[in-house]
C-alpha cells in the first residue's frame, strides 16, 4: 500500500466510506420501519437512547484513541520506534478508561436515574440496564485496545484498508440486530445478537492488523507506563473536549427523554436520519484527507494544503447542499410510509437538522487544521462553550416549542462552532505564513444559504413546491460552476485526474 499516491489512497479510503454510507442509508431505511413495526415507540426509542448513552460513556475512550492517533499523525513515518512506544504505552491505559466506564455504567444502574428515562416501565429498564451493561464489557475486550492499533498503523498508509474494515463493520452491525428484530427479538435480545457480531468481526479485524504491525516492524516495543500516564494527562484536554461534543450530539437524545418524552425523542432522532447521512457522506471524504493534509500542513505546502480544504466545500456545493434539498422536496410523502405512520413528520425540524450538518461540513477545514496540530485546549473550550450553549438552550426552548425548539438549538451550536474554529485557523495559518482560502470558503457558505432558502421555500410554499425545487437545483448549478473556478489549479488537477479514472474518454483528451 505504500506505493501508492497521495490521491490513490484517498480514493480507496473514499470508495470504502462511500460504500459504507451507501450500506448505512439501506440499512437505515430498510430498519427504521422493520423497528417500529415489531416495537412500540417506546422501546425503539430506548434502543436509541441505549445507544446514545454508550456513546457518551465511551468519549473518554475516543478523546484517548484521538489524542495517540494525532500524536502518530505528527510523529510521521521517519520515527516509526516512536510512534510502537506511543500505542503500546497507551494500552494500559486505555484498559483503565474503560474499567472505569464500566464502574460509571454501574452507578448509573444503581442510581435509578434511568428509570425516570424510561417512564418507569419495569420490563424495559431491566432490559436496558442489562444490554448497556453488555455493550460496555464488549467495548473493553474489543475497541479498546482495537482502537489504538488502528491508529498506529494510519500514518503507514494503511487507512484505506482500514476504511474498509469499517464498511466491513457496519454492514455486521447493522444488519444482524436488524435480523434478530425481525424474528421477534426484544432490546435485551438485539444487544446481545449485535454484541455477538462485534466479537467475530473483532477476532478476525484483529487478526488482520497484527500482521499489518508485524510488516511495519511495530512490535519491537514495550509499554512504557510512565509515557502512557503522560500521554492520558495530555489526552485529557481532548477527551473532555471529546465528551461535550459527544454531550452535545448523544446528549440531545438523553435530555429530550425528560424534557419531552421516550416517544418525542425517537420522532426527533428518525427526522435526524437525514442528517446523519449527511454527515457519514461528509466524514468519507474529511477522514481519507486528514493523513494527506497533515503532511502538508506540516510542510506548510499552501498550494496542496488548499487543495485539500477545496475538496471538502467541493462536496458541499456538488453533493450535500443539491442532495438536502432533494431529500426535503421528498420527505412529506416518503416519511410516513416509512414510519408507519408512527411518527409525524415536521418539516421545519428536518430542515434546521439538515443546515445544522452543511454548516459543520463548512467549518471541517478550520477543524482539521486545529486537530492536526493537536492544539486540544481550544477544542476543549470551544466545545465547552457549545456544550453549555445547547444544553441552555434545550432546557429553554424545548418546554415551550417541543422538539423544534431542540433543533434550533443544534443550529445555533453549529454557527457558533464555525466562527470559533474559524477565528483559531485563521491565526495559526497566519502564525505559519499560510493563509485561508476565502473565496472558495465564500463560495461554499453561498451554496449553503441557497440551500436553507430553498428548503424554507418548500416548508412554505408546499403547493409550489415542483417549480421550487427547479430553481433551486439551477441556482446550486450555478454556485458549483462559480466553484469551480474558485478552485486552485492544483485541485482542478486534481479533480480532472480522479474523473479520468472512471471516464476513459476524458482521460484521453487531456
Amino acid at each position: 500500500m505504500k506505493h501508492k499516491s497521495g490521491l490513490s489512497r484517498i480514493m480507496s479510503a473514499s470508495a470504502a466510506a462511500w460504500i459504507r454510507i451507501g450500506i448505512t442509508i439501506v440499512t437505515q431505511i430498510a430498519l427504521v420501519p422493520l423497528y417500529l413495526r415489531t416495537w412500540k415507540p417506546e422501546e425503539y426509542g430506548a434502543w436509541l437512547l441505549m445507544q446514545a448513552t454508550m456513546s457518551i460513556m465511551t468519549a473518554i475512550d475516543i478523546g484517548h484513541h484521538d489524542y495517540i492517533g494525532f500524536e502518530c499523525l505528527r510523529l510521521g513515518t521517519s520515527k516509526r520506534n516512536e510512534i510502537a512506544q506511543t500505542i503500546f504505552s497507551a494500552g494500559p491505559i486505555a484498559l483503565l478508561i474503560t474499567l472505569i466506564d464500566i464502574f460509571i455504567i454501574l452507578v448509573l444502574i444503581k442510581s435509578g436515574v434511568t428509570e425516570s428515562w424510561l417512564n418507569h416501565d419495569v420490563d424495559l429498564i431491566t432490559n436496558w440496564q442489562s444490554a448497556l451493561l453488555l455493550q460496555a464489557i464488549i467495548y473493553l475486550f474489543t475497541t479498546s485496545i482495537g482502537g489504538l492499533i488502528i491508529r498506529g498503523l494510519t500514518p503507514f498508509g494503511h487507512f484505506p484498508r482500514i476504511a474498509w474494515w469499517g464498511t466491513i463493520y457496519a454492514f455486521i452491525t447493522a444488519l444482524v440486530p436488524g435480523i434478530a428484530v425481525y424474528y421477534g427479538a426484544d432490546l435485551w435480545e438485539a444487544t446481545i445478537a449485535l454484541c455477538s457480531a462485534n466479537v467475530v468481526y473483532y477476532i478476525i479485524h484483529l487478526a488482520d492488523m497484527l500482521r499489518l504491525m508485524r510488516l511495519e516492524r511495530l512490535f519491537y516495543t514495550r509499554p512504557v507506563l510512565k509515557i502512557g500516564l503522560r500521554q492520558g494527562s495530555k489526552s485529557l484536554w481532548l477527551t473532555l473536549k471529546g465528551f461535550a461534543e459527544m454531550a452535545r450530539q448523544q446528549g440531545v437524545r438523553i435530555l429530550l427523554a425528560p424534557l419531552a418524552s421516550v416517544a418525542d425523542m425517537a420522532a426527533f432522532s428518525t427526522m435526524r436520519t437525514g442528517a446523519n447521512f449527511a454527515l457519514q457522506g461528509l466524514n468519507t471524504i474529511t477522514r481519507p484527507i486528514m493523513p494527506e493534509l497533515m503532511r502538508y500542513l506540516v510542510a506548510r505546502d499552501q498550494q496542496r494544503a488548499e487543495g485539500s480544504f477545496s475538496v471538502v466545500w467541493l462536496v458541499i456545493c456538488v453533493g450535500l447542499s443539491p442532495a438536502v434539498i432533494i431529500v426535503q422536496y421528498l420527505a412529506p410523502e416518503f416519511f410516513p410510509l416509512w414510519t408507519h405512520g408512527k411518527i409525524t413528520y415536521d418539516p421545519w425540524i428536518f430542515g434546521m437538522l439538515s443546515l445544522g450538518v452543511l454548516f459543520y461540513a463548512l467549518a471541517q477545514p478550520a477543524i482539521a487544521v486545529i486537530q492536526g496540530n493537536n492544539i486540544v485546549r481550544i477544542q476543549l473550550y470551544i466545545s465547552i462553550i457549545i456544550a453549555l450553549i445547547t444544553l441552555i438552550g434545550l432546557f429553554k426552548l424545548v418546554p415551550v416549542y417541543g422538539i423544534r425548539g431542540a433543533a434550533a438549538t443544534l443550529l445555533l451550536a453549529e454557527l457558533i462552532n464555525i466562527v470559533s474554529y474559524l477565528i483559531i485557523a485563521l491565526r495559526w495559518l497566519r502564525e505559519n505564513h499560510m493563509h485561508w482560502p476565502w473565496r472558495a470558503f465564500l463560495t461554499g457558505f453561498t451554496s449553503i444559504i441557497v440551500a436553507g432558502i430553498s428548503m424554507t421555500a418548500l416548508t412554505i410554499y408546499p403547493t409550489e413546491r415542483n417549480t421550487y425545487l427547479i430553481y433551486s437545483q439551477l441556482a446550486e448549478t450555478l454556485v458549483i460552476l462559480i466553484y469551480w473556478y474558485a478552485l486552485p489549479e492544483i485541485a482542478r488537477r486534481r479533480t480532472k485526474n480522479l474523473l479520468s479514472r472512471f471516464l476513459p474518454k476524458l482521460k484521453a483528451k487531456s
